[in-house]
């Protein structure tokens, strides 16, 4: 489930894979066998993508275990998907007030 978690990071942050893939030093190709779960992910592989995203890496896994916690029951599922993305936006809202009052700030 690690690799659906680095999946859905890397949508969030509305990055391609092209994109990651530089930033991670590694090939398109890997990238895309590693979302797809067809290569391990090892712990360089975990640890670059917790600089790359500012994540810890046991926040990372801790996401990839609430995911494939959800696969045993639909309702489960649900409730951490949402709660998950609640998370997500709330990080994101606070991203972009920082962003914000840096603009102001430069004014």
């Amino acid at each position: 489930m690690l690799n659906e978690a680095f999946k859905l990071i890397r949508l969030f942050h509305g990055k391609t894979q092209r994109e990651l893939a530089e930033e991670l030093a590694i090939s398109i190709s890997y990238l895309s066998e590693l979302e797809a779960g067809n290569r391990r992910i090892n712990l360089e592989i975990i640890s670059k993508y917790s600089e790359v995203f500012h994540i810890p890496a046991s926040s990372l896994l801790l996401f990839s275990e609430q995911l494939e916690a959800g696969k045993g029951t639909e309702k489960m599922r649900v409730a951490v998907a949402k709660k998950i993305t609640t998370l997500m936006k709330w990080v994101a809202k606070q991203g972009m007030l920082d962003h914000e009052e840096g603009r102001k700030e430069a004014r």
